[in-house]
């Protein structure tokens, strides 16, 4: 638990002295941190058989929190090589300005945005084709999840006098 604590800490005290700058921003910052700390606590050791409509939306809004906030630092860390390398490489001068002024207050909303896609994508769930390969013999099953696409190959079993035949997709 030191440890999932530690590094809270640590990555609580890097995005907010990178993000912002006064007390209020950093206290509303701290909330998604101590709903992601609050998930192994009450939930890892604690007890595992909670059940109700409150677990599920405190876990619910824990693991929303958590995917923020990896978004969050991603995107934080982004926008600091962005900014030392064109700090540092006089002919991107103009980018590097472009970044200071643009400010940090789109990396918040550039992670809400990825956590909102994200989101959406698990609400649509996977979908499943069934397909012939080329093979003879051999079938795929595909799972579409938004932009991650997997294939599972297995044999085609044949009943009786029926065979699959076909071309892949």
């Amino acid at each position: 638990m030191l440890v999932v604590s530690a590094i809270l800490v640590v990555g609580y005290a890097y995005i907010a002295t990178r993000l912002t700058s006064t007390a209020p921003v950093r206290a509303a910052l701290a909330a998604p941190f101590i709903m992601v700390w609050i998930l192994p606590v009450v939930y890892w050791f604690g007890d595992r058989d909670r059940r109700g409509r409150v677990h599920e939306w405190v876990q619910a809004l824990s693991f929303l929190c958590m995917g923020w906030l990896s978004f969050l630092l991603v995107l934080t860390v982004g926008r600091d090589v962005l900014l030392l390398a064109t700090a540092t490489l006089p002919p991107l001068a103009a980018v590097h300005t472009l970044l200071d002024a643009s400010g940090a207050a789109w990396v918040p909303v550039a992670a809400l945005a990825a956590v909102c896609v994200g989101a959406l994508a698990a609400v649509r769930g996977p979908t499943s084709v069934a397909s012939i390969f080329p093979w003879r013999g051999w079938r795929r099953i595909s799972t579409d999840s938004g932009s991650c696409r997997s294939a599972i190959c297995t044999p085609v079993r044949r009943c009786g006098s029926h065979t699959s035949s076909g071309s892949s997709t």
